[in-house]
């Protein structure tokens, strides 16, 4: 396989990477915010995303110029986001890493995004943590999309809803789930039903969207 240079922007230390690859897209529902685990660290592990070799930064790119500063990357809650005696996946840091990145340069979408993934790869006791601040994140764009008066975000909405419901935090689902419902047709407002109704179940369990439409 080719490789790069690829120069760190934050240390400018030179570092070699394999060309990152086109991998297909998938087709599974809202793939973003409800992925297959199993590909996610698939996905990793063939180089979606670049660490630096010197100092740590991780991002999709390195050398995308993000103003992120050697002190950012230097503090413990990005060296070790998991705590120094942490021994799972390090791919779950690596995505822990980039979600912070994303956090610090104002795209909470990605950010939102990365956090999930680094839950979903990390494991319990982690996961938590991880869902909460993905949570968070949701519902800061939202509420922003909204006071903007942009178009609703189907896919943050289902994904709010569904994060609430791996958090164990059934009642708020099926309240906020009522309200939002008129804002869906077709296949979301389907997949929305299915979402309260594994809330109702008190099923927190992580579910592809697509086996919720056919298990509930």
């Amino acid at each position: 396989m080719s490789k790069e240079k690829v120069i760190c922007s934050v240390c400018g230390s030179k570092n070699r990477f394999p060309k990152l690859m086109e991998c297909e897209e998938s087709d599974a529902l809202y793939p973003g915010f409800c992925p297959d685990p199993e590909q996610l660290e698939e996905l990793e592990i063939n180089g979606i995303l670049q660490q630096c070799e010197e100092c740590g930064y991780t991002f999709p790119r390195i050398d995308e110029h993000t103003r992120i500063e050697r002190k950012f990357v230097d503090r413990k809650a990005y060296r070790h986001p998991f705590g120094e005696a942490y021994t799972g996946p390090e791919s779950a840091v690596k995505c822990f890493r980039t979600a912070l990145v994303y956090n610090n340069v104002c795209s909470e979408k990605f950010a939102a995004q990365w956090y999930l993934y680094a839950g979903l790869l990390a494991g319990e006791p982690y996961q938590k943590r991880c869902f909460k601040r993905t949570l968070r994140l949701l519902k800061w764009k939202m509420e922003q999309n909204q006071r903007m008066r942009r178009k609703p975000d189907v896919e943050m909405m289902l994904a709010y809803l569904n994060v609430m419901r791996l958090l164990g935090m059934f009642r708020c689902v099926k309240e906020i789930g009522c309200q939002m419902q008129s804002q869906f047709t077709g296949v979301d407002r389907q997949l929305l039903e299915a979402i309260m109704a594994l809330a109702e179940k008190g099923d927190s369990s992580y579910r592809l969207y697509f086996d919720m439409l056919t298990e509930v």
